[in-house]
């Protein structure tokens, strides 16, 4: 029941984000079993760390020091960091990355440049350890293989 509720809630984000003028880069079919929240991910790390999910949420950016996706309905710790590029990924993220690019050039902002999407994606969910200011932190990031659907936001 739950996966199904998942699925449900994914498709209608989908359908929502493709005709908001998002654009889907890859198949929209999404395995129950895969779409989750960020924060069940959060509430249960242990579930989901090397795990395939999809996740939707609101992509933000400053394209230099942070980039993570929050999930504003959940309570608290609501966010996970975008990972690294790893073989899995697929053009879809690419893709992404040149509009992301073009979004900064088109709203004139050079070097940090202020960014925020409604977004769905999918990846794996990683544990990592540590930053030069926090060397002991434990955080989740999402390593993204595929971006299905996004719209940068043009008000903030």
């Amino acid at each position: 029941m739950e996966g199904t509720v998942a699925l449900v809630i994914s498709n209608v984000l989908l359908s929502v984000a493709v005709a908001a003028g998002g654009q889907p880069s890859v198949p929209t079919s999404i395995a129950p079993e895969t779409a989750v929240s960020i924060c069940r991910i959060r509430q249960n790390p242990e579930q989901y760390v090397g795990r395939v999910v999809t996740v939707s949420g609101v992509y933000k950016t400053d394209s230099s020091h942070y980039s993570y996706v929050l999930d504003p309905s959940c309570s608290s710790q609501s966010t996970l960091d975008l990972g690294f590029k790893v073989p899995e990924r697929d053009s879809s993220v690419a893709a992404f990355e040149a509009a992301e690019a073009e979004e900064c050039k088109r709203t004139g902002q050079r070097g940090l440049c202020v960014l925020e999407a409604s977004i769905v994606l999918r990846g794996e969910i990683a544990q990592t350890k540590g930053a030069h200011l926090q060397p002991d932190l434990v955080y989740l990031i999402i390593n993204p293989h595929s971006v299905l659907t996004y719209r940068f936001r043009t008000e903030r």
